[in-house]
């Protein structure tokens, strides 16, 4: 697998993980890869993730709403601030650093990049909005886990209303989507 990356070349491989313990774990796990970067902290802007959870109407309403899955009830604003501390990763109380994207995408704007989304539960919309701001008009490939979930329904939802993503591709039983953003 590393002959292969190196060989297409992929300089890099970055994963981020809010949890201090389970980014130890990862860095452990994936130990002898070494074109993979473990990074500890949060993706988006700490305080805009939390006020992004505290307005939005799908976890505050839970009114009408989609047949989409839905972490943390009856109370899912509780549940997904908890997640942004830490706490599901058993390290609550650390300060994770955060604005993770801000810091990495600027380098690989024009180069096409691709981002695989596996967001924390409650901000997978507004990590995937975050993207879309940092490259701006510069096309690139995304991934999307849990479409079925909170986190990157909504993210589907735009990719397919969006006429500069093209080849959109769905699978909703094992919940994920791809597709080639154009800019």
């Amino acid at each position: 697998m590393i002959e292969v990356a190196a060989a297409c070349g992929i300089p890099r491989i970055y994963t981020m993980e809010i949890s201090r313990n389970l980014f130890e774990e990862s860095r452990r796990n994936l130990a002898n890869f070494p074109q993979v970067e473990c990074l500890w902290g949060l993706s988006v802007d700490k305080h805009e993730a939390a006020e992004f959870i505290q307005q939005d109407p799908l976890l505050r309403e839970r009114g009408p709403e989609p047949d989409i899955y839905i972490d943390f009830l009856p109370d899912p604003v509780a549940g997904y601030l908890r997640e942004l501390e830490g706490a599901l990763g058993g390290d609550e109380g650390l300060a994770p650093p955060d604005r993770l994207l801000q810091t990495l995408v600027p380098s690989f704007v024009d180069r096409r990049p691709l981002f695989c989304l596996d967001s924390a539960g409650g901000v997978g919309l507004l990590e995937y909005q975050t993207v879309r701001r940092l490259l701006g008009r510069n096309p690139f490939i995304v991934w999307i886990d849990d479409v079925n979930h909170v986190k990157h329904y909504r993210s589907l939802l735009d990719l397919q209303s969006d006429p500069a993503a093209s080849h959109v591709s769905l699978n909703w039983d094992e919940g994920w989507g791809v597709a080639l953003v154009n800019g």
